[in-house]
């Protein structure tokens, strides 16, 4: 678990580095491929040009800042404001606020594919990345 955390601190902060000069508002989806009949959350799913993904975590960022953290359960969404995580030492540690916008390299490893607005990156152990600009 501890290195899925890791893994998706170091795209998000790749791909918001990434997009971080061009794009003000954005929204960022962290998930993992699964079957057509997998079934989980009913809302928490999108189609890629990867496949089906079980969304994990959905951020969203106005003027380059986390703003809000919806986190996929059995039951919907839980969302995390920045005043939640700013009073959660726990959460905060977990999604690693502070530690955005650094190193690219890691991510060049994944697989890219650009669809309209969104950009999917696949890792090699099918978890998918996508960030989609917001006007």
């Amino acid at each position: 678990m501890r290195i899925q955390i890791k893994l998706y601190i170091l795209v998000l902060i790749s791909i918001t580095f990434y997009s971080y000069k061009s794009i003000n508002n954005a929204e960022i989806i962290k998930g993992h491929l699964v079957s057509e009949d997998y079934m989980y959350n009913p809302n928490g799913f999108i189609q890629s040009p990867f496949g089906r993904i079980n969304i994990k975590t959905h951020s969203f960022y106005k003027n380059k800042r986390l703003q809000i953290v919806l986190e996929n359960r059995s039951e919907g969404f839980l969302e995390y404001t920045i005043e939640d995580l700013r009073n959660d030492i726990l959460l905060l540690n977990q999604y690693k606020i502070d530690t955005l916008f650094n190193d690219t390299k890691q991510f060049e490893t994944y697989t890219k594919q650009i669809r309209n607005d969104t950009v999917f990156y696949k890792s090699k152990k099918d978890e998918i990345l996508a960030m989609i600009e917001s006007k």
